[in-house]
């Protein structure tokens, strides 16, 4: 499926770096771009309605092997 232009996933902005009660560090709380662009959260509203949003099934399988390959990097957590 295509969608009328092509899609890249949202890229993202810090927003806030805080600690919680304990102390501990919170997560960042993430802005995306599509939170800053309301048009086009209202665009795709409006084509859900109508039944004519389509999904590029390309740019989904990108992102996820993307955020696959993210999280691998990632060090593990464990103590």
């Amino acid at each position: 499926m295509k969608t009328d232009k092509p899609s890249q996933p949202p890229s993202s902005t810090s927003v806030s770096d805080a600690t919680g009660p304990d102390g501990e560090q919170k997560p960042q709380k993430k802005v995306t771009d599509a939170a800053r662009k309301p048009g086009k959260i209202a665009a795709i509203k409006a084509a859900l309605a109508k039944g004519t949003f389509s999904v590029d099934d390309e740019v989904v399988a990108d992102t996820i092997i993307g955020h696959t390959r993210k999280a691998l990097r990632k060090p593990s957590r464990t103590h």
